[in-house]
């Protein structure tokens, strides 16, 4: 069978036991798309809006689309500053909260709070943020990693590629060169 409506109301494109308000499964080879949307008017969009609801009150309305030239967002449609994801097209470059990624920045985010958080999940885990120089492997990096599990030991430790601490800025405020654990104002050794 091509499509199914089961006795809940379920479609099925492509199955008989869809799971869903509708399933659609690909069943042969050949291209890769499972569903197109597809728009020919001029300087139009085409896309998907989802809408969450919790006893009968609506939680959440998204867009997903794919903009006149190629731009792909998801817009938050219940928001003044509606633009939650966006790749710029011809660029690859990605913005978050701004359809304006900033130009030769691969990455932009606007916020008008907190701009970029990284938090580690793990109990014992730091956070980091690793800088590889082009055409370098990843082992031939620099690290800036937040550590410590609270109280004192809390650091910023910036660090070379064969994981030597070069500066630590410990949760006191003071600075140590060759060291990770200054106990003066800036403490060199």
């Amino acid at each position: 069978e091509r499509l199914t409506i089961d006795s809940t109301g379920n479609i099925g494109i492509g199955t008989t036991g869809p799971s869903e308000a509708l399933e659609i499964q690909k069943v042969n080879a050949g291209s890769a798309s499972v569903l197109k949307f597809d728009s020919t008017i001029s300087n139009f969009e085409s896309g998907v809006r989802m809408i969450a609801r919790a006893q009968g009150v609506e939680k959440a309305d998204f867009n997903l689309f794919v903009r006149n030239g190629g731009a792909f967002g998801i817009e938050d449609a219940n928001a003044a500053n509606a633009m939650r994801f966006y790749i710029a097209a011809g660029t690859g470059n990605i913005a978050m909260g701004t359809t304006s990624p900033v130009s030769g920045s691969l990455l932009t985010i606007a916020s008008a709070s907190s701009a970029l958080s990284i938090k580690s999940t793990g109990s014992t885990s730091s956070a980091s943020l690793d800088f590889l120089p082009a055409n370098a492997a990843s082992d031939n990096k620099f690290t800036i990693r937040a550590g410590g599990l609270g109280g004192s030991a809390e650091r910023l430790d910036f660090i070379n590629a064969t994981d030597t601490k070069l500066m630590t800025i410990a949760s006191s405020g003071n600075v140590g060169i060759g060291t990770t654990n200054p106990q003066v104002p800036l403490h060199v050794f």
